[in-house]
């Protein structure tokens, strides 16, 4: 489960790109001296997790700002970021705090969002 809160929450002090990744990325199965080596399987995910940050960037509208510290976006754009970052983490469902989410598509055949939070 995924969740995203009325307050925003986002690393300001790293880049929106960086803030998205932080979500995307699959740490399973590297470990420590795969993190060490860099070797094909670490490079691999490390591309995936790329492509995946910048899909997400371009779905919430701001691939544009990727290089830009967070904390230098408005309160709507802080949001945006935080739904890419709530989606990139691969839920299989997302809770709203909102009565209105943003307007989305549907990424997967489990996830929407008009879910309802479980009570």
């Amino acid at each position: 489960m995924s969740r995203t809160f009325q307050a925003s929450r986002v690393f300001s002090a790293l880049t929106v790109f960086e803030n998205v990744k932080i979500g995307a990325e699959d740490h399973g199965g590297i470990g420590v001296v795969g993190a060490i080596l860099r070797g094909p399987a670490t490079r691999r995910g490390e591309h995936a997790s790329d492509q995946l940050t910048l899909e997400l960037l371009d779905f919430v509208g701001l691939r544009k700002d990727a290089n830009l510290i967070a904390s230098a976006l408005s309160y709507g754009g802080r949001r945006r970021l935080e739904i890419a970052r709530a989606i990139a983490t691969d839920p299989t469902s997302s809770c709203w705090t909102n009565r209105r989410p943003a307007r989305t598509r549907r990424r997967n055949s489990s996830w929407r969002a008009d879910s309802p939070c479980p009570q």
